[in-house]
């Protein structure tokens, strides 16, 4: 019946979204912007591939499942009003400290920082957004920028070439997409997601010594991977690698 259907489909809801913090192969995602860049299209494309003109508010979160590396993760984006990171300079720095504390960001594995590729000075903006994550977010949180709109040609005001340039010396990686016809979306989302996935599940074996203990120690050895194994790890030769910022 329709009470049935109703009924097993918020069971299922309660389920996708209950207990988040403690899901195993999840990943928190923030698609951040400012007004008009495109966020909830871009969420929407994400999670139902679909374009919706002039759609009705959704929720900031929602929740899917997807396959990365062969393994069915839960993927959670949070939609994040970039205004949300300016704080006004007459404020106690108290209360700007927990303006920047937004509950959103905590456990965040990445973040995408949107520009409009049609709008002029967007792109600077999200730049500074970045740097601001930069500051806020650990070394670990993937970030992005992400050029919206990229099939109104004729209308770009920010070019690939110039965007590119500054990405990479910021050390981020860059795409264009369009939600409304779908370019480069599924590439943009995946790549991210498996650089992700790929940082947070590091062949921890390929670090670790054969023991903590010496030779002559009859104690039974920490088996690989152990927590206390990983400090016997010279972590010099991989800190750069991932500290990009």
């Amino acid at each position: 019946s329709n009470d049935e259907s109703c009924t097993l489909t918020s069971v299922s809801s309660h389920l996708v979204t209950q207990d988040l913090h403690f899901t195993r192969n999840r990943v928190k995602l923030a698609i951040l912007g400012e007004k008009g860049t495109g966020k909830s299209s871009l969420i929407r494309r994400f999670k139902w591939d679909v374009f919706v003109n002039d759609a009705p508010e959704q929720d900031s979160q929602q929740v899917f499942t997807k396959r990365i590396l062969a393994k069915t993760n839960k993927i959670e984006l949070i939609e994040c009003d970039a205004e949300s990171l300016l704080v006004d300079d007459s404020l106690e720095e108290e209360e700007k400290e927990q303006l920047r504390n937004i509950r959103d960001w905590v456990d965040l594995h990445g973040c995408l920082v949107l520009y409009d590729t049609t709008q002029e000075g967007s792109f600077d903006k999200a730049v500074d957004y970045t740097k601001i994550m930069s500051r806020a977010l650990p070394p670990s949180c993937e970030i992005a920028l992400v050029g919206t709109k990229c099939d109104l040609k004729e209308s770009r005001k920010t070019s690939f070439k110039h965007a590119d340039s500054v990405a990479e010396s910021l050390g981020l990686s860059l795409f264009e997409v369009s939600a409304k016809t779908s370019i480069n979306c599924v590439v943009c989302l995946d790549e991210i997601l498996e650089r992700i996935v790929d940082r947070r599940e590091p062949n921890v074996e390929s670090y670790v010594t054969e023991s903590v203990y010496p030779s002559d120690d009859h104690t039974q050895p920490v088996e690989r991977g152990y927590l206390p194994s990983i400090l016997c790890v010279d972590v010099s030769s991989f800190v750069s690698r991932w500290w990009k910022r």
